[in-house]
């Protein structure tokens, strides 16, 4: 099980090297096209902290394995997801996702989206398996999740889920900083 940490503006750094370590396809796959390098730290840069949301996993040498970026509007929100080859067939995405969904109700949406390349089976399966209504449109991947209202426990689960995520993060960097690695 993968515990997603909110990340912030002290994050970029993290985020970009993450990003700059997809492969050409990854970054075509997660972007619907072509990145280069000036691109993707231009994306990054471009983060609105303030309104969107993004999510991380970090493995035990506190690197991003997968990242989430929950884009809000007024009443919806869109995820896009990237996950590092390490860390592909782990549940990384699968969490990444399952956090944006807790995350969008805690914040009122009512819709969340997800766009991607139809080709792209992983994302396909994983909008699947969260139960979003899925088409391909000319090759293009559509898929939505209508979300339930929010509740007093839904914000809760978002304020539990957050806490359970800076917890498994310092538990992580005191790991790395101790020396310990786990057989």
């Amino acid at each position: 099980m993968h515990l997603p940490n909110r990340l912030a503006r002290i994050h970029t750094e993290e985020i970009g090297t993450h990003f700059l370590a997809l492969a050409e396809e990854d970054r075509r796959l997660r972007f619907g096209r072509p990145m280069n390098d000036a691109a993707l730290l231009a994306y990054v840069a471009n983060i609105d902290f303030t309104r969107d949301a993004v999510f991380g996993v970090f493995d035990t040498d506190l690197l991003l394995m997968g990242v989430g970026h929950l884009a809000r509007n007024a009443a919806s929100a869109e995820i896009g997801l990237s996950v590092a080859a390490a860390g592909r067939g782990r549940g990384v995405g699968r969490s990444l996702l399952e956090r944006a969904i807790t995350h969008a109700r805690a914040c009122g949406m009512s819709m969340l989206y997800m766009h991607c390349l139809g080709e792209n089976e992983p994302m396909r399966r994983l909008a699947r398996r969260a139960h979003m209504s899925v088409v391909n449109d000319h090759g293009e991947l559509q898929a939505h999740l209508e979300l339930a209202p929010r509740t007093s426990g839904t914000h809760l689960a978002d304020w539990v889920e957050n806490s359970m995520g800076l917890a498994e993060h310092a538990f992580r960097v005191q790991m790395a900083t101790s020396g310990y690695r786990p057989r």
